[in-house]
């Protein structure tokens, strides 16, 4: 009963065993059957994806083929009947002429540095000319309009002389005190010397922190030595002035003493149509002076306004006032601030014995 037992199991495991090998090998064709369908549409695929080639095409193809195998053949043919020492001879000639054309290359590129630095020069200097030939164009025209008004002034009458009488010279009083006027500018302008130095002064004092002087002691006061760069850049950042003139303060290097200078303002002062009025500024200053013990009238007059100095002069001895008057070369007043001691920058000059003094000022 135990042997009939053991035959049937065998059996059942050599059916399983079966069935096993069974599913494998249907796995497999199935397998294979699905790599034989993507097979075929991957080379149906690379089919259409080639390109259609006509017959014409074709033979175009093979015909260039053989050309290049019979092109092959023939290189081939020559490399093997080829003389090692004409190639080599031949190669050594090709680079010589490559070095050549190589340093040719190199200069002619330099050469057209060159040419491109010459090229900008060029124009430079072709504006600089044309710059000049302009210039030259303008002086040309102004010489030609100042021939042409010398020659028509030369066509003119000569203006008749003006006889101007000059007074006889009378010394100056020693107690004199003296009104400035400044004829220039076809203007008379009245200077107030009292006000400007008094203005001056104050703004100086105002000023002693950022001024800084050194102090000396003398005669048991310490009395104060200022720069005279510090000064003078003081009075131009203020840009003092009173109703007539612009002050500033001018270096004077040699010397421990400085100038204020008086410079006219524009549109101020009287011209000489509104001097002859009785409400103008020159004849109201003529009015105060009358009142002023040892008062003269002083005239600076600068050679372009003589015309307006004469007719100041009329209207000065009308009013019954001493006069004098100088030539001065420059259209302002300087006034020295003879109370402000400042460091001299340079040595003063020596003294010359033989210098001629100036002349005494004196009224006419």
């Amino acid at each position: 009963m135990a042997r009939r037992l053991n035959q049937n199991t065998e059996a059942a495991n050599m059916d399983s065993l079966m069935d096993t090998l069974t599913n494998v090998v249907a796995i497999l064709v199935f397998i294979l059957i699905m790599v034989q369908i993507n097979t075929s549409r991957s080379v149906k695929k690379m089919l259409d994806d080639l390109p259609v080639v006509s017959a014409e095409e074709l033979a175009k193809k093979e015909a260039e083929t053989k050309a290049a195998q019979a092109a092959l053949a023939k290189l081939q043919d020559e490399l093997k009947h080829a003389d090692p020492v004409a190639a080599e001879r031949a190669l050594k000639s090709t680079a010589d002429e490559l070095l050549a054309l190589q340093s040719k290359k190199t200069k002619t590129e330099a050469a057209l540095i060159a040419k491109g630095a010459l090229e900008q020069e060029w124009t430079k200097r072709a504006a600089e000319l044309a710059k000049l030939k302009q210039e030259m164009d303008q002086l040309l025209a102004r010489r030609e309009a100042l021939l042409a008004s010398l020659q028509g002034a030369s066509q003119q009458k000569p203006a008749a002389a003006k006889v101007v009488n000059i007074p006889n010279a009378r010394p100056l009083p020693e107690a004199a005190k003296k009104q400035i006027f400044l004829t220039a500018n076809q203007r008379i302008y009245s200077v107030s010397e009292e006000e400007v130095i008094k203005l001056a002064l104050q703004e100086i004092r105002l000023a002693q922190a950022s001024l800084k002087p050194e102090r000396v002691q003398r005669g048991g006061k310490s009395e104060p030595i200022y720069d005279q760069n510090k000064l003078s850049d003081l009075f131009t950042a203020r840009r003092l002035a009173t109703k007539e003139f612009d002050l500033s303060l001018p270096l004077n290097p040699p010397w421990t003493r400085m100038a204020l200078k008086l410079t006219p303002r524009p549109n101020t002062g009287d011209p000489i149509e509104k001097m002859t009025q009785i409400n103008s500024q020159f004849q109201t200053t003529l009015r105060d002076l009358r009142s002023k013990p040892n008062a003269v009238a002083w005239f600076l007059v600068m050679p372009d306004s003589f015309e307006v100095y004469l007719q100041a002069r009329q209207i000065t001895e009308a009013a019954g006032l001493p006069a004098g008057w100088q030539i001065v070369s420059e259209p302002a007043h300087r006034i020295a601030l003879n109370d402000v001691e400042v460091k001299n920058l340079v040595a003063p000059p020596e003294a010359n014995p033989d210098a001629i003094p100036p002349p005494k000022q004196g009224l006419d």
